[in-house]
């Protein structure tokens, strides 16, 4: 009974070693380097395959919310917006922008100085 409790005990201290050695490595900046350099690429590949997906089905309403749906989907719970989602929300308030400006030119209202910045006047 002894001698399987000092194997156990063995065994775990090595694999805490074999932990720590496993943690020195990563910590080691070209480790760090070449992951943030795999998640760089990771996410400029998921950008252009939804870019892509987008140009195929070419139906803005469609893709927003087949992405709204795809993110809420599980339990509830606080998260945060996605890239995509945030893009929407910027689309959604351009076009509202746009909208707004369409109707003070068709009123004869010139348009703030904040639209000449903003590129609205256009």
């Amino acid at each position: 009974m002894h001698s399987s409790k000092v194997k156990t005990l063995l065994k775990s201290i090595n694999n805490l070693k074999k932990e720590v050695q496993k943690e020195k490595f990563e910590k080691k900046d070209d480790v760090r380097i070449q992951k943030i350099h795999r998640m760089e690429k990771d996410f400029i590949d998921f950008e252009t395959v939804i870019a892509a997906l987008r140009k195929e089905i070419s139906m803005e309403d469609r893709c927003d919310s087949a992405i709204k749906k795809a993110m809420e989907k599980g339990p509830k719970r606080v998260r945060i917006a996605s890239r995509e989602e945030l893009k929407m929300e910027i689309n959604k308030h351009k076009s509202i922008s746009l909208q707004l400006m369409q109707k003070l030119k068709t009123g004869g209202i010139k348009p703030p100085h904040v639209a000449d910045k903003a590129k609205l006047t256009e």
